[in-house]
């Protein structure tokens, strides 16, 4: 399911994901679940997911508001009986008694302001490609790093900015970009705050994999960053690994220098 460009457009998806369900009788927990890919017996969790799913009303309505020339009245008449929908939410009762709040008229409002905001307010999007594959790298490096073979801090450091990055992927069908972005912000603020972590992950090839992994990241959220200033140096943060395509063009290049010669 691609990710939309806006919160209407995100809930909306979800609840058309709820609709489809075939086991309508099932708990709301249950469905909750395997709509956001959580382990049901993670209560806690699936707390925060659903939360942040609860969330999306009250960031429609912030991101409507600055809009102009249009009668917020009519765009989010949804709105209250969403919310209402959300403030009743038991884990244990049956789905059915939920998702059938949300009605043919209330689809409608939402989507309406899905389509007006990804045209007015769009936020960025992931590639949906490059976001698996930077989800991958950042499970491996997360399944080797131990204490054993880096320092404390430098551990701690790549360990935490790791899982954020981890769980921002994993929010991303509900939160959007925003997440990732704050993910790679907080990675390059640490080591500006703290330029000796910077230089005691060079020394690791697990240090240079986490900051392969940051370039990675920089790509995805469409940001270009290649140097910051720690200190009295600049030092190149990030060395983005080349696209299939420019490798390809550089094998072209070289095997036509080969036969000219």
């Amino acid at each position: 399911m691609k990710t939309s460009n806006n919160p209407a457009g995100r809930l909306h998806s979800l609840l058309v994901a709820g609709k489809g369900q075939s086991q309508q009788n099932k708990s709301i927990s249950k469905v909750w679940a395997e709509i956001l890919e959580v382990p049901h017996e993670d209560k806690g969790l699936l707390l925060r997911r659903v939360g942040q799913v609860m969330a999306l009303p009250s960031s429609i309505k912030e991101a409507m508001s600055y809009i102009d020339d249009m009668d917020h009245s009519i765009y989010l008449r949804w709105l209250p009986e969403v919310e209402a929908s959300f403030s009743i939410l038991n884990f244990d009762m049956q789905w059915k008694n939920f998702i059938d709040r949300f009605n043919g008229e209330i689809m409608f409002g939402i989507e309406v302001c899905s389509d007006r905001l990804s045209r007015e307010r769009p936020e960025k999007t992931a590639n949906e490609d490059l976001l698996a594959d930077l989800s991958k790298k950042v499970n491996e490096l997360l399944s080797e790093i131990d204490s054993a073979d880096l320092s404390g801090n430098v551990w701690l450091y790549i360990h935490d900015h790791l899982v954020r990055v981890k769980e921002a992927i994993e929010e991303y069908r509900i939160r959007g970009i925003e997440p990732l972005e704050s993910a790679f912000q907080q990675a390059v603020g640490g080591v500006v705050l703290s330029p000796e972590i910077y230089k005691e992950t060079q020394r690791s090839q697990k240090g240079k994999r986490f900051w392969e992994i940051m370039g990675r990241l920089a790509i995805v959220v469409s940001l270009t960053v290649g140097s910051v200033q720690i200190g009295k140096d600049v030092v190149s943060l990030l060395s983005p690994p080349e696209t299939e395509e420019k490798a390809n063009e550089k094998n072209i290049t070289g095997q036509s220098d080969s036969v000219n010669n």
